[in-house]
């Protein structure tokens, strides 16, 4: 159950971190396309002032009027820009911009998860298992996360290539945290932690840590009694001699291998002789 669980979880974040890529291509791909395209038109503004037609005492309101109404005036400042310099879109921006719009659908789905499942992680992950235990307890109070002030939420899970987009932009310390996207931040971290392997559930089968499949330091301690009642005699044998036993399987077979080379039995290779040399080489796959 607690697999399925957790699978599901890994699928919404997965679909909301997909859909939110795929957003912000579009939306990059639709603000270079219509640079494109006023580019053309800055072109016509341009072609204004050489425009014989136009008197040259005409009042230069006039000429900006109809310079407008061939190119609103932003745009005209857009093309400006990225005539002079490069323009770069931010496409992560343009990812957690999506994810505000579907908060509240991306809450809904994964807030129960995140409540029923207990999780764990290795030492490493333990401040974003903090951040987990908050949003636990804050869930089940009913208490939106905007209520709580930001010094009061765990912070010290927050990559610093995740800061910039989580804060509302502002200066120094008093920089407003954003809730939604912190919330989504915890989901997306839990989800790469499982896939890496730092983030476990105990009650789960998949998704248990190494550690949980051992024995614990007390029933080791009858290591002799364990080992005996295994009934696998390997356990039990010294590595020395378990080692021996396997170099002498190993060289038995180098020479077996080497035998069947030089009698022409094995028909993947050919032997070569030149003078009291004899050479084997790999024939070739057809």
């Amino acid at each position: 159950m607690h697999d399925n669980l957790i699978h599901c979880l890994i699928y919404n974040v997965r679909h909301s971190h997909d859909a939110a890529k795929e957003t912000a291509k579009e939306r990059v791909y639709h603000l270079r396309t219509e640079g494109h395209e006023d580019v053309a038109k800055a072109a016509q503004v341009l072609k204004l002032f050489t425009d014989d037609g136009i008197p040259q005492q005409t009042p230069f309101h006039e000429v900006q009027t109809r310079a407008f109404s061939i190119l609103a005036a932003p745009k005209i400042d857009f093309v400006a820009d990225h005539l002079t310099k490069a323009i770069t879109f931010d496409e992560t921006a343009f990812q957690w911009e999506h994810l505000d719009a579907v908060a509240q659908q991306f809450k809904r789905h994964l807030r129960p998860l995140l409540q029923r499942i207990a999780w764990a992680s290795s030492a490493a992950q333990a401040p974003l298992i903090e951040a987990v235990e908050f949003l636990k307890a804050a869930f089940a109070q009913g208490r939106p996360l905007s209520q709580y002030p930001a010094w009061a939420l765990p912070r010290r899970f927050i990559p610093d290539t995740a800061k910039r987009y989580v804060y509302a932009p502002g200066a120094g310390e008093h920089r407003q945290l954003l809730p939604d996207r912190y919330e989504f931040l915890v989901y997306r971290l839990l989800w790469h932690g499982l896939e890496a392997g730092n983030i476990f559930c105990r009650d789960s089968v998949r998704f248990r840590s190494f550690e949980d499949d051992l024995l614990d330091d007390q029933t080791w301690q009858a290591k002799e009694t364990l080992l005996a009642n295994a009934g696998l005699p390997l356990l039990t044998q010294p590595i020395r001699a378990h080692l021996a036993e396997l170099e002498q399987q190993l060289e038995a077979r180098l020479v077996e291998v080497n035998e069947c080379i030089a009698s022409g039995d094995n028909h993947h290779f050919k032997t070569i002789h030149r003078g009291p040399q004899v050479r084997w080489t790999r024939m070739a796959l057809s």
